[in-house]
């Protein structure tokens, strides 16, 4: 909370989510689809975010996409945030995340939405001060799961594995507040492709 951030007061994050090896296998059940690991990627966005909270503002608004457990949106409330919203395709990652915020007494200020990133949410007043992502970026040819995927939803970037990422990026200013800030983890499978003119071109 505000108030312990304000006393100082170091805190601790409880996380359900899936197993790695469940992860990699649970596409073979049907009509289970998994929910993200903590793995380096998501802990070094939670790690960015601690290094220097006051950069984020102390009251932030945050929205967290491909929010899979949660972990960011919740990291960002313990260190900074009073409210979060988080989205994610998965129906299994929005229970994981209200399951994880009402554990670590952020269930008050936790919405979580099931939708296509920005199509889940209606702009809400002047936007999101912070708006934090660890999206799919595994490049993934069509194959035979549900919506022609090849992979789980948490690891399926699109055939350039950039998909996601540039959606992110390009509509991030229509839901972004005069001062709001994006902050991404990701990894680029074609960093002189098509990317670096997207982020050129976004305002």
């Amino acid at each position: 909370s505000k108030a312990e951030r304000d006393a100082g007061g170091a805190r601790f994050l409880y996380i359900f989510t899936d197993w790695p090896f469940i992860t990699h296998t649970g596409a073979e059940v049907e009509n289970f689809e998994p929910v993200m690991y903590i793995g380096d990627d998501s802990m070094g966005l939670v790690n960015a975010m601690s290094y220097n909270p006051a950069v984020w503002g102390s009251e932030a608004n945050i929205l967290d996409l491909c929010t899979g457990s949660g972990v960011q949106a919740l990291a960002a409330l313990a260190l900074f945030g009073t409210r979060a919203t988080c989205v994610d395709l998965n129906p299994r990652a929005q229970r994981l995340t209200r399951l994880n915020a009402y554990i670590n007494g952020l269930g008050d200020v936790t919405t979580t939405c099931v939708g296509d990133l920005y199509n889940a949410i209606a702009k809400r007043g002047n936007g999101f001060d912070v708006i934090t992502a660890n999206p799919p970026f595994i490049p993934a040819p069509r194959g035979d799961l549900p919506g022609g995927r090849s992979l789980v939803l948490f690891s399926d970037g699109g055939v350039d594995g950039e998909e996601i990422l540039k959606r992110i990026v390009k509509q991030a200013p229509e839901f972004l507040s005069p001062a709001g800030k994006l902050l991404i983890t990701s990894v680029l499978p074609n960093p002189v492709g098509s990317l670096t003119s997207n982020f050129m071109t976004v305002p």
